[in-house]
């Protein structure tokens, strides 16, 4: 990578159609052109709107259940009594939902690593135990169907 600051311009302006704050990013990362909009609530102020807070908004609650794994719910698993004993309880804000999308992405590529690995042991014992079946047989050693 050699480039690692990129130019872009931006403004702030206010949609009347839909009574909202755009903030518009504009401009170009290598050969990619690229404009992207962040639409916030007519109900902020221009200086409120340029920090985006709707994007640090809350989801509801991200948690991990011990019966189940990683969880999303509306409402707070504790208090809600839902699940007494959720661990790990946070706010499911972007950050946190980016966060708990990379462990999932990370763990599914480890297990997938772990199958592959799986597989291609039994690959080699089903390979060992037809060559021990023909062994056996050159043998006079009957071996019943199923081993």
């Amino acid at each position: 990578m050699s480039k690692t600051r990129f130019e872009l311009s931006s403004v702030l302006w206010f949609r009347r159609s839909t009574n909202e704050w755009v903030l518009e990013l504009d401009g170009s990362i290598n050969d990619t052109g690229l404009t992207i909009r962040f639409p916030q609530p007519g109900t902020l102020t221009p200086e409120e709107a340029v920090g985006l807070p709707t994007l640090q908004q809350s989801a509801g609650w991200l948690f991990h259940n011990p019966d189940t794994g990683v969880e999303l719910a509306e409402d707070h698993p504790i208090e809600s009594g839902e699940v007494p004993d959720a661990e790990n309880v946070k706010e499911a804000n972007v950050g946190a939902l980016k966060e708990a999308l990379l462990d999932a992405w990370k763990n599914n590529a480890e297990e997938e690593k772990q199958n592959r690995n799986l597989s291609e042991q039994l690959v080699r014992a089903e390979a060992r135990a037809t060559k021990l079946r023909a062994l056996l047989s050159q043998h006079g050693i009957a071996v019943p169907d199923g081993l």
